[in-house]
């Protein structure tokens, strides 16, 4: 699909480009500058001139902008009304832009285009599949299914990113500005939230180990319900504690099966008030079983071998945390 290009006059006073999200950046951290705009802001001057012509390298430092991702009032009241974990602060990024040659029929011998590179900046891509979740979801689909089904793969998905550039400051500005909301909000939240940094392979697929971060521990509930074959960690920041387990049934929620007591060191299911964080990483199911059993016994004696714990195991004690598993083989 072609990628729209509207002129749209903002109270910022800049150029504002409305363009539509696609796979480049969400999946790769990548934006081609359409023509027009790369024009209008300057980006073929010369470096001495405050542009970018002839940087062709991202570890040049005349590559090097600035990018700020904000939401308007409006959809933050959406998320909102919505009850979606949604981060909704302004916040500004490091990113590079440079010139990339791109052939066509029509330029046979290449023609230097600007992009906008931000693929090693984390938290951005993150809050952008998190905002345009139902893109990321087609993408994924479509990658998925387009063999089996060819050219009868209707996805008419369409989301769109409001993009402004202050040629003073090297200071784009990312503010999403049409946002499809998926019939049930709070899954594709949680899924997004559970593998946003992943491919499709880790979304899907069993054959990989999903990462999570760390969460505070009153988000248990929520977070934890689709969690079946995972690790998880409890930390405590005032005790200076943590305490690892392993599952193969689902971790939280209201069928959840998280056993751990204040008896074999960990926290109570009815009462986690004593501990600050929780994470968990699912595991490939085929470790299920009686070898996700030995993955725990592993990591609970390597913790054990660095940390203070309720043992008699020789550590190094490289922290001032305490493990507080009892049960250590």
């Amino acid at each position: 699909m072609k990628k729209q290009e509207r002129r749209v006059d903002t109270l910022n006073g800049l150029l504002t480009w409305r363009s539509l999200v696609d796979r480049n950046m969400l999946l790769h951290g990548a934006l081609r500058i359409a023509p027009l705009y790369a024009e209008h802001w300057k980006l073929y001057n010369d470096p001495k001139k405050g542009g970018f012509r002839g940087v062709n390298d991202d570890l040049d430092e005349r590559s090097k902008v600035d990018i700020v991702f904000k939401y308007t009032q409006g959809t933050i009241n959406l998320f909102k009304e919505y009850g979606l974990d949604i981060n909704t602060k302004k916040k500004k990024y490091k990113a590079s832009l440079r010139m990339k040659t791109f052939k066509s029929n029509k330029y046979p011998n290449g023609k230097k285009e600007p992009w906008l590179n931000y693929n090693y900046v984390k938290e951005l891509k993150e809050r952008l599949i998190l905002s345009f979740s139902m893109t990321n979801a087609m993408n994924i689909e479509s990658d998925l299914n387009t063999k089996k089904l060819g050219n009868n793969l209707n996805l008419n998905i369409q989301e769109f990113l409001d993009v402004e550039y202050d040629f003073k400051s090297k200071t784009f500005y990312f503010t999403p500005y049409f946002i499809q909301f998926p019939n049930f909000p709070h899954l594709f939240n949680l899924l997004a939230h559970r593998s946003k940094t992943t491919n499709k392979k880790n979304l899907f697929s069993s054959s990989n180990i999903d990462f999570n971060d760390w969460k505070p521990v009153v988000d248990f509930n929520k977070h934890s319900a689709l969690a079946t074959s995972v690790i998880y960690m409890f930390l405590s920041k005032k005790r200076k504690e943590i305490y690892i387990g392993i599952t193969t049934k689902a971790l939280g929620g209201s069928a959840g099966r998280y056993s751990a007591t204040r008896k074999n060191g960990g926290p109570n299911k009815k009462d986690m008030s004593e501990w600050d964080y929780f994470k968990f990483d699912k595991l490939p199911e085929e470790l299920a079983g009686k070898n996700l059993k030995v993955v725990e016994d592993i990591l609970i004696r390597t913790f054990s071998s660095i940390m203070k714990s309720s043992n008699d195991i020789i550590t190094k004690q490289i922290s001032n945390y305490t493990l507080t598993n009892k049960a250590i083989r």
